[in-house]
């Protein structure tokens, strides 16, 4: 139970409502650590993300937009 709490004519209630929160104890969760082929699976997964297609990289390779000789 709470005990009431005098709250002075010139402070603001948020002032003197705010009380310190205490942190919740999380249980600790426990992480499997990856094997070396996990890491390296996931970095290439995200490099070839990045990578146009082959479509688009072989149409780059033909592309006249650029320069067009006279």
């Amino acid at each position: 139970m709470k005990r009431a709490k005098l709250i002075k004519k010139n402070t603001s209630i948020e002032n003197e409502v705010k009380q310190p929160i205490k942190p919740s104890r999380l249980k600790p969760t426990a992480t499997k650590p990856r094997t070396t082929a996990e890491v390296t699976q996931e970095w290439l997964k995200e490099k070839q993300a990045d990578q146009p297609g082959a479509r688009e990289a072989f149409a780059l390779l033909f592309d006249d937009s650029e320069t067009q000789s006279a």
